[in-house]
Parts: C-alpha cells; sequence; structure tokens
C-alpha cells in the first residue's frame, strides 16, 4: 500500500503580513494534485493543521474546499486529523456525509477508538489510528484518570484502550499530531504548542508499525518508527526549515520517498551593505526576501 503523507499546510497563514495563500493555492495546483496523479497513492494521510487558525480566512476555507473535491473526483480515500491551529468542527462541516467519498475526519478523542481499515487497489490492506490533537487535560477528563499529569501518561493511556482493536493480519498505523521530544522545531512552529512540557517519547509509538505525524515544520524521522513530513511550504526564514517534500510510505517494503517540493517562491535570506543589496542583479526575483545589513 502507498501512502502519501502530508500536514501542516497552515492555509490562510500570514508571514510578516503578507498572506501566503496565493502561494498555497499554487502549491496544490502545482505540486499537490499532480503527485496524486503521477504517483497514485492508494490512500492520503494528512496529519493535522490545515488551517493556520481556528476560524480560518474564507479564502482559505474554499480553498481547502476546492482540494476536497478534488481528492474526491480523484477516488483516493483521505484521513485526517485536526491540529493545534485548527477549529476542529469547522474542518469538515459534513464530516459524516463526506465518508461517503472517503474523507475521514477525526476531531475528538473519541474517534481513535474506531480505527479505519483501508484496501488498496492490490488487494492489501492496513489498519489506521487517528489521533488529533489534545493535550493532557483532555485526555483525563476523556478517560476520567485525573492522575494523568503530562503527555507519556496521555499517551500512554489512550493507547492501551485501543490496543485490543490492534490488526494481526495488517499492519497498523498511527497517524498523530504532537512533539516527540529530539524534534528539530524552527520559528515558523508555535512555542506555545512546541515545548518540553508538550514533549512525549517515541517510544509511546512502539506498538504501532509506523506512525505518521504533523506539528513539526522539517521533515525528520522521530525515533524508529515514525516520521515527519513537515510543512510543505516555508512559513520562515529559520534555516532549519528545509528540505519540504511529500513523502510516500510503501507498506510492502518499509521504504520512504521523499518528493522534492519547489515551491512558487523561496524565502531568502540576503547579508551586505545597503547599497551592494540593491545593486545584485539577483535581487530583482518574486522570492521573499529578508535583507540583513
Amino acid at each position: 500500500m502507498k501512502i502519501l503523507h502530508t500536514s501542516d499546510w497552515h492555509l490562510g497563514k500570514i508571514v510578516m503580513a503578507q498572506s501566503m495563500t496565493d502561494d498555497q493555492r499554487m502549491l496544490i495546483e502545482t505540486s499537490f494534485l499532480p503527485a496524486l496523479d503521477r504517483w497514485q497513492p492508494d490512500v492520503i494521510v494528512m496529519a493535522g493543521d490545515v488551517f493556520d487558525r481556528s476560524i480560518a480566512p474564507v479564502e482559505a476555507i474554499r480553498l481547502w474546499e476546492d482540494t476536497l473535491y478534488a481528492v474526491a473526483e480523484r477516488g483516493i480515500p483521505m484521513l485526517i486529523i485536526s491540529g493545534n491551529h485548527d477549529g476542529a468542527d469547522r474542518l469538515i462541516p459534513a464530516a459524516r456525509l463526506m465518508r461517503q467519498a472517503g474523507i475521514y475526519l477525526a476531531r475528538s478523542l473519541s474517534d481513535f477508538s474506531y480505527p479505519i481499515d483501508i484496501t488498496a487497489r492490490d488487494g492489501s490492506r492496513a489498519r489506521f489510528f487517528t489521533l488529533p490533537y489534545f493535550n493532557v487535560t483532555q485526555a483525563a477528563d476523556y478517560m476520567e484518570r485525573p492522575e494523568l499529569k503530562n503527555p507519556d501518561e496521555a499517551f500512554a493511556a489512550l493507547f492501551e484502550t485501543v490496543r485490543p482493536l490492534l490488526a494481526d493480519d495488517c499492519p497498523n498505523l498511527l497517524i498523530a499530531h504532537c512533539t516527540v521530544t529530539g524534534a528539530i522545531t524552527c520559528d515558523s512552529e508555535s512555542r506555545i504548542a512546541v515545548g518540553g512540557a508538550e514533549q512525549v517519547s517515541s517510544t509511546q509509538f512502539d506498538g504501532f508499525d509506523f506512525t505518521l505525524l504533523g506539528h513539526i515544520h522539517s521533515c525528520q524521522k522521530a525515533g524508529s518508527n515514525a516520521m515527519y513530513c513537515g510543512a510543505p511550504l516555508r512559513y520562515s526564514f529559520d534555516p532549519n526549515e528545509r528540505d519540504k517534500c511529500w513523502l510516500l510510505h510503501d507498506t510492502a517494503d518499509g521504504s520512504v520517498t521523499r518528493i522534492p517540493i519547489v515551491p512558487s517562491r523561496e524565502m531568502r535570506t540576503i547579508t551586505g551593505m545597503f547599497d551592494e543589496l540593491m545593486d545584485v542583479p539577483d535581487n530583482c526575483t518574486d522570492d521573499y526576501i529578508y535583507a540583513v545589513t
């Protein structure tokens, strides 16, 4: 089974007073949809943070609706979890109806108890456990376990509830939105949600064959059996935010293919004296420039 893994689109994002909606529309039209047509994945995973804020601007909502329609037209199942930036109940207003088109949304902890089985065109199957973003208090309230005090305890308790649902005849895959200890962060991530108190150990994922993660904006491994795909566009000038790609996971051999993303406009930092910077012809570009003098 081939899985296209993406996350952290942050539709409606504004960077330094510049709306990124046109760049995001170009990304979807010239990179995401063509990647679906070329690589023909059996399922798409969106690991949270579709939108940049809980009440998304109208143009971002319309862009997301157009994307869902294009995915449904292609007949590719899509599994979506809500992230910390999303207004979970606004992600797909007609979520139950969209399931008929193969679009699945997990927006509450109760959805974690209902794994989704996907069968590929070649007959192979995988079981997906969809875990939206949550905090420890939400988990403690949901499970009526006030003794839970940190993310590791909350994750362990939640995983214990689904252990009887793990399949023994196909891969068990987790989709989650969280900060794994040791992950390399960058300036475009929310420091409120990405911090030491919110980190979880990658060993928590050991009960699953693989974990597809969202939340961190740079593509990277997270332990032995988990991976972040990263945000598909740069949203800061931080050099740690790099290597933009779609990830294609193949459950047959465990391989992961990075499909490079070439943005319509880069974010570049240039340095020098003001007169020098103004004299360099290369500065005549549509790229986003951060000039340091």
